[in-house]
């Protein structure tokens, strides 16, 4: 164990001084020590928003011209969740990303993707009487001695080909902070432009272009944030009659 002063005086500072990027491995791991700094403190529920959100608490609280009126949705949406789930802590968590992440987010991307292929996609681990035997496991079954997906890894090694279970877990995310910086810069000058957040009024305009410039700089990476921010602009011209900003 790192003693507290050590760890709060010099490292954290330290790695928060740290340019971070999707771009490169070390960049990469700068930025996951980051959240996991954001998330190693506090109440549960505000550890666990650290671990989910795109937007850090600061940003959050600046990004609205009107402010937040002293109340965080972000917070307020995982304290819900965090009500439907029980059990352990471990499972607790695991319930969020059952009840959120995989209906809003991973499961609807593979399925309009794999239907846009013609690709017929089945998720053989999510029948219900697997997702039951699942939450009736311990969380520290699950996670020890920071082997992840333990049991998972136990129950298949004598039918997967060696090595399979030791590989590091590989995501299919898109080289978005790459691509805002070179070919889809286009986006953020349009979409994020201080002419257009002005005009708009929804979003604190200094704090767009700081997050914009950091980008830019290879300061932080905030491409998923940038990302977020252009997605919403982009369907507000889709969907909003009174935008009259397209």
């Amino acid at each position: 164990m790192v003693p507290a002063l050590l760890r709060e005086s010099i490292i954290e500072p330290v790695i928060a001084a740290l340019p971070d990027s999707r771009e490169t491995r070390i960049g990469e791991t700068l930025r996951r020590a980051k959240k996991f700094i954001r998330a190693a403190r506090g109440p549960f529920d505000e550890r666990l928003l650290a671990l989910k959100e795109v937007f850090p608490a600061p940003a959050r609280q600046k990004l609205l011209a009107g402010g937040c009126n002293g109340t965080d949705p972000a917070l307020a949406w995982v304290r819900h969740l965090l009500g439907r789930s029980s059990g352990d802590a471990i499972n607790r968590m695991l319930g969020t990303d059952l009840i959120d992440s995989l209906p809003g987010d991973m499961l609807t991307k593979v399925d309009l993707m794999s239907m846009r292929n013609s690709l017929e996609v089945r998720v053989p681990l999510l029948d219900h009487r697997v997702v039951e035997l699942a939450f009736e496991i311990p969380g520290p079954e699950k996670l020890r001695r920071g082997v992840t997906k333990r049991l998972l890894k136990e129950s298949f090694k004598g039918l997967l080909p060696p090595g399979h279970t030791r590989r590091s877990k590989s995501g299919f995310e898109i080289p978005i902070s790459r691509w805002l910086r070179n070919e889809l810069s286009f986006l953020v000058d349009g979409f994020l432009s201080e002419e257009r957040i002005r005009d708009q009024g929804i979003f604190n305009g200094t704090v767009v272009q700081d997050l914009v410039r950091s980008h830019q700089e290879a300061k932080t990476d905030t491409s998923w944030m940038l990302w977020n921010l252009i997605v919403f602009q982009h369907w507000l011209d889709a969907y909003s009659p009174c935008s009259g900003l397209a």
